[in-house]
């Protein structure tokens, strides 16, 4: 096995060229304004905005669990480097977004750099926020700005060991692994596939669960061009299934149908959402339109097999395959057993015992055959 290269050399390297040229840029960049910021926007734009907040499950990861207040942040996100909180982006002025302009909601939120110059953890899926479109992005800024009630809420530090609380090396982390060029269709042709490319890519970021990571918590891949985009990972503590065309360990044996339905009500061909996933149709795939939702199932349905493991075998029978670990004989089976005493059971009334347990087993049961 390859060991992971020295950590020490590895910030060094990927950080200093990135700190001075963030150093630099600072100079030039304008400070904040000094009270809450007026974003004029008509209902068509907030509607769209409103949209685009749940295709991004904004409200999902910045909302505490346990009746925290919406989008106020306070939601623990765990890493193999500790827990970070999620941010208070409620338009509040001292604690959240309230005075940030464009720019800096720009910056934030599709390159990874808050007010002040303070990088982001890429808890935060900003790599996959990279591409999304300048329109949906001043929807999603109307709409957090004028319709999500300012909480004056602080921030919660996050649970990061040295030397990952350092916020200057996520630059170098930046710079080495941060997607380039917004977002590309493959196939232009396609609307269907080029509006769940985007949605998959971007606002739905799919990636940043289900694409496996590397040593330095980069995905392995941000579109369908990377051998092990969308092939499985883990995030904060669950397993995300493979979303590419295997059959035995991903979609393969699901109709674009079948995905639709799923991500709309949570379960379909006979599978059901658990973790994570029950929370993000929840709070976001639910309320997307049927179109949409097609949208997605018609570009993962395009994706090659990729990393296959596991097998589907439909016509077997895996009740009664010794493969399956089913190697006890049907005469020692509890059913068997169960239904063998029921008739010794119900004449035991020598000792004085009431046969109850008897009439529970033939309650759940059914009557002995």
């Amino acid at each position: 096995m390859k060991k992971p290269p020295h950590m020490a050399t590895q910030l060094f390297a990927l950080t200093l060229p990135a700190v001075l040229a963030i150093a630099m840029g600072h100079a030039r960049h304008e400070a904040a304004p000094a009270a809450r910021v007026s974003v004029p926007a008509d209902a068509t734009l907030l509607a769209r905005g409103e949209y685009v907040a749940k295709a991004a499950d904004c409200a999902g990861c910045h909302t505490a669990p346990q009746g925290g207040a919406p989008y106020a942040g306070g939601l623990g996100m765990g890493s193999p480097f500790g827990t970070i909180k999620t941010s208070n982006i409620t338009p509040d002025p001292r604690y959240g977004i309230g005075r940030y302009s464009f720019d800096d909601f720009d910056r934030a939120v599709r390159h990874g750099v808050a007010p002040g110059g303070k990088a982001l953890y890429p808890a935060m899926p900003y790599p996959e926020f990279s591409k999304m479109s300048e329109e949906d992005l001043r929807a999603l800024y109307a709409y957090l700005m004028n319709r999500v009630a300012p909480v004056a809420k602080p921030n919660e530090p996050a649970d990061v060991a040295f030397p990952f609380n350092q916020r200057w090396t996520l630059f170098g982390w930046q710079l080495a692994f941060m997607p380039h060029g917004g977002f590309r269709s493959q196939a232009s042709n396609d609307v269907e596939w080029t509006r769940g490319a985007y949605l998959v890519q971007s606002l739905g970021h799919c990636g940043a669960c289900h694409t496996p990571r590397g040593w330095w918590y980069q995905e392995l891949g941000y579109d369908e061009s990377a051998s092990r985009f969308l092939t499985g990972g883990i995030n904060d503590h669950w397993s995300a299934a493979n979303l590419t065309g295997d059959a035995g360990s991903g979609l393969g044996r699901f109709s674009e149908t079948d995905i639709a339905h799923f991500l709309k009500t949570g379960h379909a061909g006979g599978n059901v959402a658990y973790g994570s996933m029950v929370e993000q149709i929840e709070d976001s795939t639910q309320y997307l339109s049927d179109d949409d939702l097609l949208a997605i199932a018609h570009y993962l349905k395009r994706l090659p097999p990729q990393q296959q493991s596991g097998t589907y075998a439909p016509t077997t029978q895996p009740a009664r395959a010794a493969t399956n670990g089913n190697r006890v004989p049907d005469s020692q089976s509890l059913g068997y057993v169960v239904f063998d005493i029921l008739p010794f059971l119900k004449d035991w009334d020598s000792y004085g015992f009431k046969p109850l347990l008897a009439r529970y087993l033939r309650w759940v049961l059914g009557p002995t055959p």
